[in-house]
């Protein structure tokens, strides 16, 4: 039996990936549940509780007695009283394997939910129409989610041939949760340890730490029970990251296989034909320079014919803003990131082509000024000595920004969002 959950946290506590590891443990004592998978979904819905992510698992001994405890403790744990907290499992029977083999609507849900908005009545009506058990809390809006890596877990062990359109790329992340009692306080972690223990794993880890702007990326800011999370290539590289890090006792460690750290959100889009919600990949050209408005928002426009396209970076972006700043009307880019009322939000900027050199008035080879015009279609010429030229020149301009792919630093980089460190090109300019 395949297990899916979601929707069991609250922006103030619970963690949906802790109650995985917590019913991991719990599901010991009627079977064996196998390595769990964290699978991130659309970062643009509007009602998520945080990161937007769904858990899911396989299950191996007595199911009936398993999905009784699963019911349990998601009922008991999850953070009903937050409104936006809706939790649903899905149990999807082993003999639905052959069924699900068959259907592309099936196999096609995953990447709908992390690359589109889907409806709470599709997922409801999938359910019904496939024979797929559910369990849900309030609207049991986390239905979505847990269909999505239930789905993705099968795949990854079950169905191989169908991997690459369900989970084309995967990373791993270690999390390490706090004792009960810690919950609330205070984290305790040394964070030299934590710059020493990245300084020797990257880039075969990464956004454990932000180097620029001096944060520790894998600790979190909130109520919740997970103490750190560790990103990398493979299990071996989170779990000796982890043996480096001096810190309170975890109460409990696990990695998880996940879509993170992939970019397999994104799509490839135009301007004029893009949807609210999804996340492109958009080439054009800057119509419009960068200009700052109050808080330190950066805004710049590209356009493709008559079409234009609004761009943001927004001031978490932090130094990437910089980057940002150096463009100038002309260059070609791609613009990658999330469409939200309007605007493209960045998450990389990929620079295709460059302005070098600007026109400019002639300068008079006698006197070194700068020539006027002389009229319309008469050239140029020198106001002092009456020396002419025939038109205007080229000035070679120093740009301070090269072509190739730039990314916001660690500290504003979104879950799925794919570091510039794992692509395979020369081109790319890695924040730190």
């Amino acid at each position: 039996m395949f297990i899916g959950i979601d929707d069991t946290d609250s922006p103030d506590g619970m963690c949906t990936t802790y109650l995985c590891a917590h019913l991991v443990k719990a599901l010991g004592s009627v079977g064996r549940a196998s390595h769990p998978m964290l699978i991130r979904l659309n970062p643009n819905v509007k009602f998520k509780t945080r990161g937007n992510a769904a858990v899911a698992f396989h299950f191996s001994g007595a199911v009936k007695e398993a999905m009784d405890i699963v019911i349990e403790e998601v009922s008991h744990l999850s953070m009903l009283s937050c409104e936006n907290t809706h939790p649903g499992v899905v149990f999807i029977q082993d003999e639905l394997l052959p069924h699900i083999r068959t259907s592309p609507e099936l196999l096609g849900f995953p990447m709908r939910a992390i690359r589109h908005l889907v409806s709470l009545d599709e997922v409801e009506r999938l359910l019904t129409k496939h024979g797929i058990q559910s369990f849900h809390l309030k609207l049991g809006r986390g239905r979505i989610g847990a269909l999505a890596a239930a789905i993705t877990c099968l795949v990854d062990t079950h169905l191989p041939e169908f991997t690459s359109q369900v989970l084309p790329e995967h990373t791993y992340e270690l999390i390490a949760y706090r004792d009960r009692k810690m919950w609330g306080r205070p984290r305790v972690v040394n964070a030299s340890s934590v710059f020493r223990a990245d300084a020797s794993s990257y880039p075969r880890t990464w956004d454990t730490v932000d180097i620029a702007n001096r944060e520790l990326v894998c600790v979190p800011n909130t109520r919740c029970p997970v103490l750190l999370g560790i990103r990398g290539e493979s299990e071996d590289a989170v779990l000796e990251v982890f043996s480096k890090i001096e810190c309170e006792r975890a109460a409990h460690v696990m990695v998880f296989k996940t879509n993170q750290g992939t970019d397999v959100h994104l799509q490839e889009g135009t301007i004029g034909h893009l949807v609210e919600g999804e996340s492109y990949i958009v080439r054009g050209v800057v119509s419009k320079p960068p200009y700052t408005i109050r808080g330190g928002h950066v805004f710049f426009s590209i356009a493709d014919g008559e079409r234009e396209l609004m761009c943001a970076a927004f001031e978490p972006t932090k130094q990437f803003r910089n980057i940002v700043r150096k463009l100038i009307a002309g260059d070609v880019v791609r613009v990658w990131g999330a469409y939200q009322e309007g605007v493209l939000n960045l998450e990389k900027l990929e620079v295709v082509e460059l302005v070098r050199a600007v026109p400019k008035n002639p300068t008079c080879p006698v006197c070194n000024r700068s020539m006027e015009s002389a009229g319309r279609n008469k050239g140029f010429r020198c106001s002092r000595c009456h020396t002419r030229h025939p038109s205007r020149v080229w000035a070679p301009l120093e740009r301070g920004i090269e072509k190739g792919l730039y990314e916001v630093p660690p500290c504003a980089r979104r879950h799925l969002a794919k570091p510039l460190v794992r692509f395979e090109r020369e081109d790319v300019h890695p924040m730190r």
